[in-house]
């Protein structure tokens, strides 16, 4: 974030997500999909009204569990991006 000129520097968790505490406007987990499952309620309640979740690390396989997971925490599917193989999902909550 320095490198690129954000200023103010945002506020970087790195832990599991069971550990903190609060809403973020902003949440991203890069790790694999069993895990992003297994935590998807905490990951969800950390996401803010109106905050994106995005999920990075993930096969092409794994997108449609994926999503309905979320779906049924209440976040929606906004935008996914692939990358060689690799996609990541922007969701948001209402």
């Amino acid at each position: 974030a320095a490198l690129s000129g954000v200023d103010p520097l945002p506020q970087v968790l790195v832990g599991r997500p069971d550990c903190v505490r609060g809403t973020f406007p902003l949440v991203i987990a890069n790790i694999v999909a069993e895990v992003l499952e297994r935590h998807r309620d905490d990951l969800a309640r950390l996401t803010a009204p109106g905050g994106c979740l995005i999920l990075s690390g993930l096969l092409e396989a794994e997108r449609d569990r994926l999503i309905a997971a979320y779906a049924a925490a209440g976040l929606r599917l906004e935008h996914v991006q692939r990358r060689e193989g690799w996609i990541a999902l922007r969701l948001r909550r209402p």
